[in-house]
């Protein structure tokens, strides 16, 4: 199980020289559906089912054939009814800068 790379990651504007071959195969390793889904067109959802050792969400994405978003929205639905995510933070959230600002 992997997480989310960090911020600046995987941009291509640093210094480093990175030809399109070797950018295609970290975008893979990542996550190598993605693309696969934004041409196809199908619907898909990230649903935050699992948690890093530090506490940071890891999403499933699931996806369904063309036109079957409702299917998408229940499946989501029926998961957050049986692991519930809603009070969940991750160590890093804007609501715990909020309430360090109301405490201050």
């Amino acid at each position: 199980m992997s997480v989310a790379p960090l911020i600046g990651e995987l941009q291509c504007d640093s210094t480093e020289e990175v030809d399109a071959a070797h950018w295609n195969d970290r975008m893979n390793a990542i996550d190598a559906f993605l693309g696969v889904s934004n041409v196809s067109g199908n619907p898909a959802i990230s649903l935050p089912l699992y948690a890093s050792v530090d506490g940071l969400p890891v999403g499933v994405q699931f996806v369904a054939p063309f036109g079957s978003e409702a299917t998408l929205l229940q499946l989501g639905i029926f998961v957050e009814q049986e692991v519930p995510w809603r009070e969940r933070r991750p160590p890093v959230h804007v609501s715990h800068a909020v309430e360090r600002q109301r405490a201050t």
